[in-house]
């Protein structure tokens, strides 16, 4: 929320987007259809393929629709922050860095309950890399944040509503 929140303040309520055709409903649900199911899926499947058990149990179902709300509110700020017309060169590195950072400072403040987050950094950093990429790309053939934001909020909800309870638990 509180990024949301500063990307409000910052770039104001009206954010112009850099194609009408995808402000139309039906295009973007499409557009966002198909990027959360390409990024989430294929990289779910190999990632469940190849390293682990990465598919949500329906137990782990309701964290998984609370982290959506989260990781959704988060990206889309993050979307608009980093891509939206007076983005600045850089304001997507300099986000994340802040994302890792704070993660530092959790770490910092309650060392034996979070240094399971210092073994995750590479993930999320990867992800980052990954999603990031998956992002621009959509961003750059519909000229709208909603595609990537929601496709990158289903990838980290998914990794973290199935990876935290393992590792918390």
């Amino acid at each position: 929320m509180l990024t949301y929140a500063l990307a409000a303040w910052a770039y104001g309520r009206q954010h112009r987007v850099t194609k009408t055709a995808a402000t139309r409903a039906l295009p973007l649900v499409l557009a966002t259809i198909a990027v959360t199911s390409y990024a989430a899926g294929v990289f779910g499947y190999a990632i469940e393929a190849t390293i682990t058990i990465y598919h949500p149990v329906p137990a782990r179902f309701p964290l998984f629709a609370v982290m959506l709300v989260g990781t959704f509110i988060y990206f889309l700020a993050s979307e608009w922050a980093t891509r939206g017309e007076g983005a600045g060169r850089g304001a997507a590195a300099a986000e994340k860095a802040g994302f890792v950072v704070s993660l530092a400072i959790a770490v910092a403040l309650d060392f034996e309950r979070l240094f399971f987050l210092i073994i995750i950094v590479p993930v999320i950093a990867l992800f980052f890399i990954i999603y990031g990429l998956f992002s621009r790309w959509s961003f750059r053939r519909t000229g709208h944040p909603v595609p990537g934001a929601v496709a990158t909020a289903v990838a980290f909800a998914w990794g973290i509503s199935v990876t935290f309870p393992m590792l918390a638990g």
